[in-house]
């Protein structure tokens, strides 16, 4: 019951500070979803704290992920038609996103000289 308390604790003041900063700067680049992420990895090493610690009493919060990635389908149903309207601007950012993905992959491969059994 602690690691679940402490982890949920943890998340969710770490989000909200930074989702504060991001409203008060107006910096879309100070998105809370990825500096909550860092803030949790810099914290779990400087503590020395086992991720599977953290994995386990933050599975609550992981489980509710499924339901409001369901939820966003409804609002995104509703505007059907502006997303057929503008499908060619909508695939070609998808499609630059994947391949722009997978060139710094295999760039990053390559710098680091992982093996091709790895990357396969």
């Amino acid at each position: 019951m602690s690691n679940i308390l402490w982890a949920i604790t943890l998340t969710l003041i770490t989000y909200l500070m930074f989702f504060y900063i991001q409203k008060k700067t107006k910096l879309m680049i100070l998105n809370p979803l990825f500096f909550t992420s860092v803030f949790i990895i810099i914290f779990l090493v400087i503590f020395k704290i086992d991720y599977n610690v953290y994995k386990e009493g933050s599975s609550f919060i992981t489980f509710l992920i499924g339901p409001a990635t369901v939820s966003l389908a409804i609002p995104l149903y509703e505007k059907l038609p502006l997303l057929k309207k503008h499908y060619k601007t909508i695939l070609l950012t998808i499609t630059t996103g994947v391949l722009s993905h997978a060139i710094i992959i295999g760039f990053m491969a390559f710098v680091l000289n992982i093996s091709h059994e790895l990357i396969a």
